[in-house]
């Protein structure tokens, strides 16, 4: 997985790309991130619910860590899934 790009390194191929999500931010355990595609499709008749931690939640980027450019500030982090 490739964070905040849409597109993979030469020499690798891209399954698909989308946003880089994870566990909302209070949740008390570890963040794992998934890069989510640009299209999702749901299963039918799985509902989460409201339990916040069956949710995926979008990062964004906030310059005070991270140079901007070439980050865009607040704005949604993309990645790309590629294989070899």
């Amino acid at each position: 997985m490739v964070p905040a790009k849409t597109q993979c390194h030469a020499g690798w191929t891209r399954e698909y790309y989308g946003y880089l999500m994870s566990n909302h931010y209070s949740f008390d355990g570890r963040t794992m991130y998934e890069c989510i595609d640009i299209d999702p499709e749901s299963v039918p008749g799985l509902n989460a619910g409201s339990d916040p931690r069956s949710l995926f939640y979008f990062n964004e980027i906030y310059c005070n860590g991270f140079s901007c450019p070439p980050y865009d500030a607040e704005k949604e982090l993309t990645c790309a899934v590629c294989t070899r």
